[in-house]
């Protein structure tokens, strides 16, 4: 026969059991909370009036009518054209944050990619890498990962580059067979 000692010592154990599982579950769930809440942190920061973002998204893409760094900072320096870079540098933060955001595991990748163009983004990098290599290596280090994971990703995005003109953005789409 089982003795009233025996009972209580399996009582014990599980009570013992189910006070860690319940322990665990709450440890998950606060780092599940901690995740959440720092990727809407985030994504409300990034929250922007559409309409702005995607004017001053546009006003950088239509900066690509230079060549060298040289050529670049005579044109949209920020001593030179101080709106032009503050544009340029909200833009640029913008992906850098997403990066950062996909890199630490917080945002996955392709919730990004279904929310922004993949050509957009490395074709941004591509053409303004020479000045976004002036920067010490951590600072722009997500928008980097970024255009590198789109690269893996996507290997036929950017590979016609930022067009230049209505014109060149038509025969561009010519080319893909979309007139």
């Amino acid at each position: 026969m089982v003795s009233f000692e025996e009972i209580q010592a399996a009582y014990y154990m599980v009570a013992a059991t189910g006070v860690l599982v319940a322990a665990a579950y709450y440890v998950q769930n606060l780092r599940l909370n901690e995740r959440i809440r720092r990727r809407d942190m985030v994504f409300q920061r990034l929250n922007v009036n559409m309409i702005q973002w995607y004017n001053i998204l546009y006003d950088v893409l239509r900066m690509v009518d230079w060549e060298t760094l040289e050529d670049f900072r005579k044109k949209y320096d920020r001593w030179s054209n101080p709106e032009a870079m503050a544009k340029m540098m909200y833009i640029f933060n913008h992906y850098n944050s997403l990066g950062i955001l996909v890199r630490n595991g917080i945002v996955d990748a392709l919730e990004v990619y279904q929310l922004y163009a993949p050509s957009t983004i490395i074709n941004l990098y591509n053409k303004f890498r020479p000045f976004l290599d002036t920067f010490p290596h951590e600072y722009m280090s997500g928008f980097r990962f970024l255009a590198d994971d789109v690269r893996k990703r996507y290997p036929e995005e950017g590979l016609f580059g930022l067009t230049r003109s209505l014109e060149e953005r038509v025969d561009h789409d010519k080319k893909l067979g979309l007139y």
